[in-house]
């Protein structure tokens, strides 16, 4: 029985170092009917010269080169020629169970779902296991979907709640792809974009399988500066709260507000530079923008006063947060 095309996109950037293990992963798939996308993203290493080896001696292998652009524009550039119906992201310095991409096409064509979605590991660099971040299994709809990833009127964040956010633990129909693409230049270019794709799902698809192993090492892109880092988280968590206002959603709403308190308040406290305060500053006037507009429908009591106290007391917040590493 012939299979639908998988393509699979792999952002490579100095990487020499991590990527043959990545790269031999998808090539020990069980699902064979597939491309493997590597988008050498201006790599200064011998990075280009691995994707080409690979490409040379598997015909699954496609290699784009094109100069730096981050993570976005590399797989943006991956999307751009993929030709599977069905597309997943792997980045280049994590690696993938034999049954990845086997496990999450059953799932997704089985259940008649757009995008499903599989538990991960955390590991170090000698593969030694950190954490898991597990999912509970089952078919949601888009209501369904982010019922697991909010809590109402609450900034907690549930369980599993990180498997929902990242691009790489996912298989997608590539027609949700049709008309989107990753923000260039952002940190949390996968919560960007989260809205927007999930928009674009009736069905989504949770497996409970550990498929994926995500590398924690020194020197990634999450090391920036901290900051920078906690405005974008909390710029991300404005984007979405923008977007379920405009479909009168307000719940998750408050939701997607409320996780902006603690980034803000981190970042309050790493400022450096004027810079950095004004980018804080504008943060606060967003905050305190959004606030009034979601205020009403924050179901608690507790939550609804911690979230005026921080509009009108933001450096209080910042103040009680534990000293910060330099």
């Amino acid at each position: 029985m012939a299979q639908d095309l998988v393509s699979i996109v792999v952002p490579v950037y100095n990487v020499e170092r991590y990527l043959p293990t990545c790269v031999d992963s998808l090539l020990a798939q069980t699902y064979t009917d597939l491309e493997i996308i590597l988008v050498d993203d201006g790599s200064t290493d011998h990075s280009p010269d691995l994707c080409d080896c690979y490409a040379k001696k598997n015909e699954h292998v496609r290699v784009v080169h094109k100069p730096n652009g981050g993570l976005s524009s590399a797989r943006n550039a991956g999307i751009d020629v993929a030709e599977g119906t069905y597309i997943a992201f792997v980045d280049s310095d994590d690696y993938v169970d034999p049954c990845y991409i086997e496990t999450l096409y059953n799932a997704i064509t089985s259940s008649d779902a757009d995008l499903a979605l599989c538990a991960f590991d955390l590991v170090d660099e000698s593969r030694q296991r950190l954490g898991t971040i597990s999912l509970d299994p089952g078919i949601m709809s888009t209501e369904g979907f982010w019922g697991r990833y909010f809590v109402e009127g609450s900034s907690s964040v549930p369980t599993g709640a990180s498997a929902a956010v990242v691009a790489w633990n996912k298989l997608y129909k590539r027609s949700i792809f049709s008309t989107l693409r990753y923000a260039e230049g952002r940190l949390y270019e996968d919560e960007y974009i989260l809205c927007d794709v999930i928009s674009n799902c009736k069905r989504i698809v949770a497996v409970s399988d550990v498929l994926y192993f995500y590398l924690q090492r020194s020197g990634s892109i999450m090391g920036t500066d901290q900051g920078v880092r906690f405005i974008e988280q909390a710029e991300s968590n404005f984007y979405k709260c923008r977007y379920f206002i405009g479909k009168d959603q307000y719940g998750w709403a408050s939701s997607a507000l409320l996780r902006t308190i603690g980034a803000i308040a981190v970042a309050q406290r790493a400022i450096r530079t004027e810079e950095d305060a004004k980018t804080v500053r504008n943060a606060q006037a967003t905050y305190r923008m959004l606030y009034r507009i979601v205020a009403p429908h924050v179901p608690s009591r507790e939550m609804r006063m911690r979230g005026y106290l921080f509009m009108c007391f933001p450096r209080l917040f910042s103040l009680s947060l534990p000293t910060l590493r330099s």
